[in-house]
């Protein structure tokens, strides 16, 4: 495709020291909107983040160390020409060593760095120390790089073409009104502006009061970097061959892990029956996802057959009703049947729970060797499932030996508190961006389906380790028939009724 253009209007600001210098950091937004949309989070408000960010710095005592240009660029909706317009053609576009791109694909919410590169592990050390209210993720960035969600950024223009480090970030909250009429002011949170211009300002000052841009040329060239925040209270970040060696690490002692566990549990089940029992529910806990989101895909086709689709768009809860309660309801169901027979051999229901629970250390360990392999950056998230379930098993094995029932099971599950956690914490992000996204996919896709399998795949990650300790309950039946009935009632308002589809 050829792209011409002419007549592209950009406002350029640029702001800078006494003494002349020829580095500079790029802040960029647009003004131009959607057609038929005022633009109020997208990009108005992050017009209004700069242009007080220029006011603070054009006010402020402390001696920049480099300049800053300030591009309210006109023409982002339109194939993103005013960005290249900018960065292929105007004599400041030489200077630049940096940038900072501020969009929205949301009105509100936590602006979420989604995107960094190339060669930008100095910006995210940077924004890690200065940035008071960090929300960051390669997890998400992996995700917009493979078209999951649709659009583009002017990141893309500056990275490409003028080959700069920079940092992109967006709000994500209230894609509802993403494109729309409603996108106007009255939709954006007073707190959202403060708290992204907090954050862009402190990153700003943090870039342009040091030496930084002056120094790149010879920083060490490291490539795409590990990063993710811990509950927006601090980033972590590392480079991809550190965390390649972590995540060896990481596998070769959740696999020793396993080991001492075979060892200890010698006394009760022999090891030839151990190990068998342990690839058999190995096997039982992916037949039980398999059978999980094939039931889940039958329940959303049966919704779109009667047309009681997206019930979910207005009220996100009634997900969990619909497609996580089924899941936790047939993983429950599977593990109650195989472990049925695999009492015989097994005399503990203990030792049969432990098995699981290393079985799904395999699962964890396969997944992060998987991401290892092809480089995926996103794998601090199996991660954290073999690092602290395997940290706190040699722990036991070593301290607390001879414990056993329910004060094994209460050590077990604190052990891995932190990975439900921060996997929780980064659902309920996606849950934020894709439920919108769905709403205004079209017909292309079946978003009822979608909806389905995903929450199906989440949650029984998530559940990981706790599925099975419906093997420890004497009256499973009671928790089984209660959740059946949850599911049903849900069904059947919705099938009886149609409040819950309106906005």
């Amino acid at each position: 495709m050829t792209n011409v253009y002419r007549n592209v209007q950009n406002v350029i600001v640029k702001i800078g020291p006494h003494r002349s210098t020829q580095s500079s950091l790029l802040i960029n937004c647009h003004f131009d909107t959607f057609p038929e949309s005022p633009g109020g989070s997208d990009d108005g408000a992050s017009c209004a983040v700069m242009l007080e960010i220029l006011r603070v710095i054009s006010h402020s005592s402390k001696l920049l160390k480099h300049n800053i240009i300030f591009l309210f660029n006109g023409a982002e909706e339109n194939l993103l020409q005013a960005s290249h317009g900018f960065i292929t053609q105007h004599p400041w576009a030489k200077e630049v060593r940096a940038f900072i791109n501020l969009e929205a694909c949301g009105a509100g919410g936590r602006e979420l760095l989604f995107q960094a590169g190339p060669d930008s592990s100095w910006m995210l050390q940077i924004y890690a120390t200065s940035v008071p209210y960090p929300y960051a993720s390669s997890l998400a960035q992996e995700i917009f790089e493979s078209g999951i969600v649709p659009g583009d950024t002017d990141f893309r223009i500056f990275r490409d073409f003028g080959n700069v480090s920079g940092l992109d970030f967006a709000w994500a909250t209230n894609g509802y009104v993403y494109h729309t009429k409603f996108d106007n002011i009255h939709q954006i949170p007073l707190g959202s502006l403060q708290r992204t211009g907090d954050n862009i300002l402190a990153l700003l000052q943090g870039i342009i009061l040091d030496n930084y841009l002056s120094e790149i040329p010879f920083q060490d060239h490291t490539g795409n970097p590990v990063f993710f925040d811990f509950l927006g209270t601090f980033v972590i970040r590392w480079p991809q061959y550190m965390a390649c060696t972590i995540n060896i690490i990481s596998i070769i002692v959740s696999i020793y892990s396993i080991y001492l566990n075979i060892q200890n549990a010698r006394r009760d089940t022999k090891k030839s029956i151990y190990l068998k029992h342990l690839l058999l529910c190995t096997g039982a806990i992916i037949v039980s996802w398999l059978v999980s989101i094939l039931s889940c895909t039958l329940i959303a086709l049966i919704l779109t057959k009667l047309g009681k689709v997206m019930s979910w768009y207005a009220r996100p809860a009634w997900l969990f009703f619909l497609y996580v309660v089924p899941t936790i309801f047939l993983s429950m169901t599977f593990f109650l049947f195989i472990g049925s027979r695999q009492k015989k051999e097994v005399k503990s229901a203990w030792i049969l729970y432990q098995i699981y629970c290393d079985s799904y250390s395999i699962i964890w360990i396969s997944i992060l060797s998987f991401c290892v392999v092809f480089e995926i950056r996103s794998g601090f998230i199996p991660l954290h499932w073999v690092v602290f379930p395997t940290i706190g098993n040699i722990i036991r094995c070593n301290f607390f030996n001879k414990w056993r029932g329910w004060k094994w099971l209460f050590y077990y599950l604190m052990t891995t508190c932190l990975p439900y956690i921060q996997s929780f914490y980064l659902i309920i992000g996606a849950l934020y961006l894709f439920i919108p996204i769905m709403g205004r996919s079209g017909s292309s896709i079946n978003s009822e389906v979608v909806m389905a399998n995903m929450l199906c795949i989440l949650f029984s990650l998530l559940l990981s380790f706790t599925l099975p300790f419906v093997l420890l309950i004497k009256n499973a039946e009671r928790i089984l028939s209660v959740l059946m009935g949850i599911f049903l009632i849900t069904i059947g308002v919705l099938i009886l009724t149609s409040t819950w589809f309106s906005l």
